[in-house]
């Protein structure tokens, strides 16, 4: 894979004073607080994206780390330690300047952990080799905690676990016994166990802010998407079974990042989506022994934990494309200029026929993708829009032939009379008037057809006076423009 033509992604490596054994690694929605965490270690946090680097450990000391989490704005921070049965969470309100030993936490070898966007709500779950190994949840920053055993979120070794920005929806994968996914709509009072995902131990686990979207997979296994909160999921074919570690998303869920461990032959990579998953691409991060990544709120900015050399973040710059009004054969006035440029996802207002475009022998009747007019249509009033994929747009002028006048014959018969004289049949371009020379009377009964193409139509008249012809004849509504009467013929 190749860096896509509608991003470019520039990583940078950030080194602490230590090198190894980095693990865990979460960020702001923006970016520029990030918090990380050395297994058998210490916790380091960073105010600048990165650049600079603090050691946490004068407050807190070295630990086995086993997760770490952020509110949106980065004050908040809560991280997981323990081994075997024994452990605890520790909190930060000042952004990791200082860190507090939460005594109502369950003292257990928790394992992953997740907050809501305002970081009082908190999810965590055990990761130890005895029973009883639950799901714990927080409503009030990680004070107080209530164990969760309903519904078969018990006795799991939790793995994975991603929360909603409100913190009401959770999922959580597991990999003993059959492994799987569990969900929840409720803060973790209930949990659902979801077969869309099969029966398989997925590891990784990534969920948007509104929690619709989820993206699962495993080690040497698939990746799977859903956009239902885990009802039912879509395997992405394209990626195949590969040794996929760890992914992030965007809050929105259009832009995702995926490690790939690589294998001995093949080295690690970081893969980028701006598409909801549908299409990857390789980022051409530096080879690493990747561990996990996090995203910003808007996907733009990640950062990502290499076990032997430190922290690395990615900026991605999405290209920008234009969009081209052509004439498509006008014969007059000017295609509209829109000198902006769109990001991929972008809504684009079609302009309306701003420069008067005009086509001898036709009307315009809009825009369309291709300029034989296969494509997809869009109307010029200003008010439709397109989104722009990832190239650029070109629109063509549709235009609509104007039929040509029908030639009309008009055939008027007279009940027969004896008049000094034949009836005439005058002609305009609006109407037909019939006279019966000496006499001034109507006929008694008279009738006329007219002949348009192969369409007749016969109606009676009175008072010598056809109406115009754009008036609709014998229930018709055809608008057969300013046809001009061209023969006439009656009997007496």
């Amino acid at each position: 894979m190749t860096t896509p033509a509608h991003a470019t992604v520039t990583w940078t490596t950030h080194t602490p004073a230590i090198y190894s054994n980095w693990k865990g690694v979460t960020s702001s929605a923006d970016g520029t607080h990030l918090a990380a965490f050395r297994t058998n270690g210490n916790i380091y946090t960073s105010a600048d994206s990165g650049l600079t680097w603090v050691d946490a450990s004068t407050s807190i000391g070295s630990k086995t780390w086993n997760g770490i989490t952020s509110s949106s704005d980065g004050t908040h921070l809560a991280a997981t330690y323990g081994t075997g049965a024994s452990g605890g969470i520790y909190t930060s309100a000042d952004s990791g300047a200082t860190w507090i030993s939460q005594a109502g936490a369950p003292n257990d070898q928790l394992g992953p952990i997740a907050s809501s966007a305002d970081g009082s709500h908190l999810v965590t779950g055990a990761q130890n080799s005895f029973a009883n190994r639950l799901i714990y949840t927080s409503s009030d920053f990680g004070v107080t905690w209530v164990s969760r055993t309903t519904s078969g979120a018990s006795n799991k070794s939790w793995i994975n676990i991603a929360s909603s920005s409100d913190g009401s929806k959770l999922a959580a994968t597991f990999t003993d016994g059959t492994g799987g996914l569990m969900t929840s709509s409720d803060s973790g009072v209930t949990w659902t166990l979801r077969a869309g995902v099969g029966v398989t131990s997925y590891l990784f686990l990534a969920m948007n802010s509104d929690g619709t979207r989820l993206v699962v997979g495993k080690v040497n296994g698939k990746v799977l998407i859903s956009s239902d909160s885990g009802v039912t999921f879509t395997e992405v074919t394209t990626l195949g079974d590969k040794v996929w570690i760890a992914v992030a998303s965007s809050s929105d869920g259009t832009h995702l990042a995926l490690i790939d461990g690589g294998d001995r032959r093949t080295p690690g990579a970081i893969l980028i989506s701006s598409d909801s998953g549908a299409t990857w691409t390789d980022t051409l991060a530096p080879t690493g022994n990747w561990q996990t990544v996090t995203s910003s709120a808007d996907g733009l900015h990640l950062a990502a934990s290499d076990y032997a050399n430190g922290i690395y973040t990615a900026s991605i710059t999405p290209a920008t494309f234009g969009i081209t009004y052509l004439a498509n054969g006008a014969t007059s006035g000017a295609v509209p200029v829109d000198n902006a440029t769109y990001a991929t996802g972008a809504a684009i207002t079609v302009r309306a026929n701003t420069g008067t475009l005009a086509k001898t022998g036709y009307t315009f009747a809009g825009w369309n993708t291709n300029a034989g007019e296969t494509g997809t249509s869009y109307v010029a009033t200003g008010a439709d829009t397109l989104t722009v994929a990832s190239a650029a747009v070109t629109l063509y002028a549709k235009w609509t032939a104007i039929p040509p006048a029908p030639t009309v014959v008009v055939v008027a018969v007279v009940a027969p009379m004896t008049p000094e004289g034949a009836p005439a049949i005058h002609f305009t371009s609006t109407e037909v008037t019939c006279s019966l020379g000496k006499y001034s009377q109507a006929p008694a009964s008279a009738v006329y057809t007219l002949m348009i193409g192969e369409d007749a139509v016969s109606t009676h008249f009175s008072n010598a006076l056809i109406p115009s012809w754009l008036v609709p004849w014998a229930g018709k509504t055809t608008d057969y423009g300013n046809a001009t009467a061209t023969s006439a013929s009656w009997n007496i």
